[in-house]
């Protein structure tokens, strides 16, 4: 079922309104999509060196060690200066932990949401 409804559009230097159609169908189908049960949020732990550190994007590339694995994720707001990461931690390995979220069956989302979930990866002695 399709109803009109009107959507606030801005435009410098006017405000006006135009009609749009929203599908109630899709709507339902987002709010199952997006119940608490069908979101996935937790911590995982991951080994290998961080690739590269986009900070002004504040995104990062993590190579995971002993495997062709590359984590794409972002980096949270928490961490003041993301650069950090370039200087002190690039192609180290290191242990991680990220927040790893999904919905559904989609992709997960990885997020690195402090410096101190970063530990240098240590070597055994013999």
């Amino acid at each position: 079922m399709n109803e009109r409804v009107w959507k606030l559009v801005w435009k410098t230097p006017r405000i006006f309104w135009i009609p749009c159609r929203i599908n109630f169908e899709q709507i339902k189908a987002s709010s199952i999509r997006l119940r608490d049960d069908n979101i996935q949020d937790r911590d995982e732990t991951y080994q290998g060196a961080f690739q590269g550190v986009l900070p002004t994007a504040r995104t990062f590339e993590f190579k995971l060690s002993g495997e062709d694995g590359l984590i794409r994720g972002k980096i949270d707001a928490a961490i003041a200066d993301p650069h950090v990461l370039n200087l002190e931690w690039l192609h180290k390995s290191v242990s991680v932990k990220l927040n790893v979220m999904r919905v559904g069956q989609g992709r997960p989302r990885h997020t690195l949401m402090s410096l101190d979930d970063i530990k240098a990866k240590e070597f055994p002695t013999q």
